[in-house]
């Protein structure tokens, strides 16, 4: 055999070798990227009975979709679908699917605005779930008044939930839904059925 079609056969098999290496870190860097866009959080606040306190359901999916429905006592009601920013929200799905959250479970109610509240978390085929109060402080001590996990406070500050349920509330209204930039009338479909009552803090 020629030395020259050595050296082409030789450079042949090195291409061959890097590419095949290259494989393995290219479906990894597929699957991550897939189970962040197919990660799903559904965040629920639920109504109190007989006492006035917001109830709504937000649905954040991994590629930015967000699907908000107002129930009562929020300044926008209805459903609505917004995006937010694919990049910000894949790096809260990254730390919050391995936070201390998820560690112990939380209080569910009363909230500080009333009513009870729950997080579920869908990824890899797995949900899980927890309610959102902290109990205990950082020092370990009991708290008088939950507060809300700082991990969810930073979920409600990514999907701009007070934009949509803070303001002037008045029952038999429903406000422009201008709040939120790109914000349209959401029609439901066999995912989610529609904008139905929650139950009252229901058992986690």
């Amino acid at each position: 055999m020629k030395r020259s079609t050595w050296i082409v056969l030789a450079v042949s098999v090195a291409a061959v070798i890097g590419v095949a290496a290259t494989v393995p870190g290219r479906l990894q860097a597929w699957q991550q990227e897939h189970s962040l866009a197919t990660t799903h959080i559904t965040y629920n606040h639920f109504a109190c009975a007989g006492t006035p306190c917001p109830a709504f359901q937000v649905d954040v999916f991994g590629d930015g979709t967000v699907i908000y429905q107002g129930f009562q006592d929020v300044a926008v009601r209805g459903a609505y679908t917004y995006h937010i920013p694919r990049d910000e929200l894949q790096a809260y799905i990254r730390d919050f699917r391995v936070s201390g959250y998820w560690q112990k479970p939380h209080a569910g109610a009363p909230t500080p605005s009333g009513g009870g509240c729950r997080v579920m978390l869908s990824s890899d085929h797995q949900t899980r779930r927890n309610a959102c109060l902290d109990a205990v402080g950082e020092d370990g001590m009991t708290l008088a008044q939950p507060q809300l996990s700082a991990d969810i406070a930073q979920l409600e500050a990514l999907v701009k939930l007070d934009a949509l349920t803070q303001g002037h509330y008045v029952a038999g209204t429903t406000p422009s839904p201008t709040p939120v930039t790109g914000m349209r009338p959401y029609r439901a479909h066999a995912l989610f059925p529609g904008a139905t009552p929650t139950p009252v803090n229901p058992v986690l």
